[in-house]
C-alpha cells in the first residue's frame, strides 16, 4: 500500500471516532447524569457500539428534611 493511501486512512478513522466525543454530544438539560452517560458511552465504545440517547438518565433527586 502507498503510504500515502495509508495516511488518508488512517485520518478518516480518526476523524470518525471523535464524532461522538462528550464535547460534540448535545446538552439535554440540567438534570442529565452526565457521569452515567459517560460511563455507558465509555463502555459501549471500547465494544464498538455507538449510543443514541432518547431519554437520557436523570441525576438522582436529593432527599431534602422537611421544615416544621
Amino acid at each position: 500500500m502507498k503510504p500515502s493511501l495509508v495516511l488518508a486512512l488512517t485520518l478518516a478513522a480518526s476523524a470518525c471516532s471523535t464524532i461522538d466525543s462528550p464535547q460534540t454530544r448535545a446538552t439535554y438539560g440540567g438534570n442529565t447524569d452526565d457521569a452515567a452517560m459517560s460511563a455507558v458511552e465509555n463502555s459501549a465504545s471500547n465494544r464498538g457500539i455507538r449510543v443514541y440517547w432518547v431519554h437520557p438518565p436523570e441525576k438522582a433527586a436529593t432527599k431534602t428534611q422537611s421544615g416544621g
